[in-house]
This record gives structure tokens, sequence and C-alpha cells, in this order.
């Protein structure tokens, strides 16, 4: 599970002192997670697929119950990597990134 969180941040450019500092969990949640010592709870697990832009079942499975959406994400971060790999300014990835929240909310 921990390894998904892992795809996903790195897909994203952060690290998980990054999504703690921006979520408000505690670091220690994150390393308590990939020490296998515990799993965050229902909450914080929201705040993280939320913060990825994933649904919770795929932050803990790496599946989606819908294949559209799963397609739909995996198009963007598959895009998002390809503009990164190219340089595009934070600030076409930014309008990317609301593009995307718009049709996957569709």
């Amino acid at each position: 599970m921990y390894e998904i969180f892992e795809k996903l941040i790195k897909m994203h450019n952060v690290t998980a002192y990054k999504v703690s500092k921006d979520t408000n969990i505690p670091y220690s949640a994150f390393s308590d997670w990939k020490a296998g010592r515990s799993t965050p709870k229902q909450d914080k697990l929201k705040k993280i697929a939320d913060y990825l832009g994933v649904s919770i079942e795929y932050l803990m499975t790496g599946e989606e119950n819908s294949d559209n959406k799963f397609v739909l994400e995996n198009t963007y971060f598959s895009f998002a990597k390809e503009a990164q790999e190219k340089n595009i300014s934070k600030e076409d990835m930014k309008k990317m990134w609301q593009f995307y929240e718009m049709i996957k909310n569709k």
C-alpha cells in the first residue's frame, strides 16, 4: 500500500514530507506507514487521496471501481510526467491540473 503512495508522490514530484506539511498530517504517520507499523486512519487517507487526486480505494489498492476514472487519472499522470520532462512551466501544469479536476468531477 505504501508503494502506491510512493508511486503517486513521484508522479506529482513531491515528497512525503511535503504531503505531510500540506495536509497537516504528522510526518511520523508516513514513517510509521512506510515501516509497516501502522496504516493511516480513514480521515488521513481521505486527505492524502484528495491531495494526490485519487480515491481512497486507489490509494489503498492501486485499483478503482470505475475503469473510466482510472484511465483518466493514468492518462493525466502520464501527460504530467511527460510535461515535466519537457520543462512545462508550473503555471501551465497548474492549468492542466485544473482542467483535469474539471473533467474528473463531471
